[in-house]
């Protein structure tokens, strides 16, 4: 388990770069946002953002009803079971914050052993024109109630709202027969989440025109299937071609762009995009899980940079960027 907070420069592309791994876990150094040629040469606007990955291996996953619980296994070694047991806390806390980690816990717990969850969360303010922007670092002391960091460096929001970005992995039974004997299924959630505070931003929240939510999966994994659930604060079910849409990214990634209508029933609270992959089991493997939130009809363009077997970015180029933002979430695994 990992912890750390990270400034980020101001988003107008998407990508990674100097992800190094230190005893099995990620170090970020700087990833993710840089300026396009375009805007070269104009000011950069920092932001900050809150990230963790927890490894679930030595972790047993027991869902008994309503409940969720969370144990170190016991055929490890002692360094093995307090990491475990503080990564079991960690997922705990997780858990009675917010509903929608239960759900996809509990989700992947069905078919498999849930393996690996990273999250990112970014703290948002409302602008004059009542759309839920980035938080600049520089004003981010200076919130109404500002966000801080609590004991275990977890975020603590005091009423102001946040945008959380979710990446899972997990790894079924190996396929005994047929063409993929030997291999296994994985299943890759990307997962963006509005906190209920979102909703407090008036009329505006979230601001109209369609978001965008997009996976990369690594070339050595043969992607098998996909889908989108988008989770709204009215009772309405999302129908493929009226609310979301899908934009086939090839074998590289996927996209879907989904409604989001603030004055009627097209309130978005949660957007879960699955896939289904087919591979061999590899260390050093990365899933890297994007969300465009917009307030203006944008198109999105997106280029592809295949960095090794083991990691497929991204960098993303938003037609309108003083309109948009853009949340980067990766999950890194071993199996």
């Amino acid at each position: 388990m990992f912890r750390e907070v990270i400034q980020m420069k101001r988003i107008v592309a998407v990508s990674m770069s100097m992800i190094m791994l230190v005893g099995g876990a990620v170090s970020t150094k700087a990833y993710a946002f840089h300026m396009n040629d375009m805007e070269k040469g104009t000011e950069e606007v920092e932001y900050e953002e809150y990230r963790e990955q927890i490894n679930l291996e030595n972790i047993n996953v027991v869902v008994e009803g309503d409940d969720i619980l969370f144990r170190a296994k016991e055929d490890i070694s002692r360094k093995e079971r307090k990491e475990a047991r503080e990564n079991a806390e960690t997922l705990t806390e997780l858990v009675n914050r917010d509903e929608n980690i239960q759900e996809m816990l509990v989700e992947h717990e069905k078919e498999e052993s849930l393996a690996a969850i990273a999250y990112t969360q970014i703290p948002l303010q409302w602008d004059e024109s009542g759309n839920l922007v980035r938080v600049e670092k520089e004003t981010t002391e200076n919130m109404s109630r500002a966000t801080t960091e609590s004991e275990t460096g977890q975020l603590v929001n005091g009423g102001s709202p946040y945008f959380t970005l979710l990446t899972s992995v997990s790894r079924g039974t190996k396929i005994a027969t047929g063409a993929n004997a030997g291999k296994y299924k994985y299943t890759c959630k990307t997962i963006g989440i509005w906190d209920k505070n979102s909703a407090l931003g008036g009329s505006k929240y979230p601001a109209s025109g369609k978001d965008f939510i997009l996976q990369a999966t690594p070339s050595n994994m043969v992607r098998k299937s996909d889908d989108l659930y988008p989770k709204y604060s009215h009772s309405h079910d999302a129908k493929e071609g009226t609310d979301y849409f899908r934009n086939d990214g090839g074998t590289n990634f996927v996209q879907y762009s989904v409604k989001d209508d603030p004055l009627g029933t097209s309130q978005l609270q949660k957007v879960t995009l699955t896939t289904s992959c087919i591979a061999g089991a590899k260390s050093g493997r990365m899933i890297n899980s994007y969300y465009v939130h917009t307030w203006k009809s944008m198109s999105l363009g997106v280029s592809v940079t295949v960095g090794s077997k083991e990691n497929t970015s991204l960098t993303l180029n938003p037609g309108i960027k003083d309109k948009s933002w853009t949340c980067y979430s990766y999950v890194q695994f071993d199996f």
